[in-house]
């Protein structure tokens, strides 16, 4: 069964959800209530962990919900995965190290991610690669692309550990950025605790958020409209601002 936690102010936009996945899916809609009765919090905690995907419907309206915040500590507690379903320009800061499906340029996007995060036992949002992780490129692509830049923010935040929240974001022309489809960040590519994060919003430069305190290894990987694949490396500064020319990988 798949959960969704949202705020009342969303009953539209959860009844459309509710319609799409129950074609597939069990799905439970819960509507956030801070001032539930002892019994009604139980209720919801009981269906909560029985539950294999806690979604967090994340909008303007939701961000300020304790209710939201609850259920997704109750979950943490339980071999229950959280994907957060984001429609806002970002995640609050008590979800920003879960996985999201990126609804916020196109629904119909993010369903399709949603259908395959389903059907991968891994619980990631993945999307066919070429075996070498690289298509070959012409030389105009190739010369459009030169223009891109990383732009890296961090700001520590002592209340969490203390660690810092960071973020990563395309930067270039409105030209470049019509070519890109989606934007798959790999933090800590190396590791077999690598996070893979897929980013479709062009209207927010692609940006993903996380919070941590090591300089991890990020592994971009940019698939273009015509779904061929680039990738560059990049290694976390975690120091303020920055931008950083992107250089492809061999390909």
């Amino acid at each position: 069964m798949i959960f969704l936690s949202c705020a009342p102010a969303d009953e539209e936009l959860a009844e459309r959800l509710r319609q799409r996945i129950a074609d597939r899916e069990e799905v439970f809609v819960n509507f956030a209530n801070d001032s539930r009765s002892d019994e009604e919090s139980r209720a919801i905690a009981s269906v909560v962990t029985g539950c294999y995907l806690v979604a967090p419907v994340v909008t303007t309206a939701s961000k300020d919900s304790l209710s939201l915040d609850g259920e997704t500590l109750l979950a943490m507690l339980y071999p229950v995965m959280i994907v957060s379903f984001l429609f806002d320009e970002s995640l609050p800061l008590p979800l920003a190290d879960s996985p999201f499906i990126d609804f916020r340029d196109d629904f119909e996007s993010g369903m399709s991610d949603l259908w395959a995060l389903l059907s991968n036992s891994s619980g990631e949002v993945q999307r066919p690669v070429p075996e070498e992780g690289q298509t070959s490129l012409s030389p105009d692509l190739r010369g459009l692309l030169s223009g891109l830049r990383l732009r890296e923010t961090a700001t520590l935040q002592p209340k969490i550990h203390p660690r810092f929240y960071w973020t990563l974001e395309l930067v270039g022309s409105s030209e470049t950025l019509a070519l890109i489809n989606a934007v798959t960040y790999v933090v800590n590519p190396s590791s077999y605790l690598r996070e893979r994060q897929r980013v479709r919003a062009r209207s927010a430069n692609f940006k993903m958020a996380r919070t941590g305190t090591w300089r991890f290894e990020v592994q971009v990987l940019v698939e273009l409209n015509d779904s061929s694949v680039v990738t560059a490396d990049y290694r976390l500064r975690l120091e303020g601002e920055s931008e950083t020319p992107l250089t492809w990988n061999a390909g």
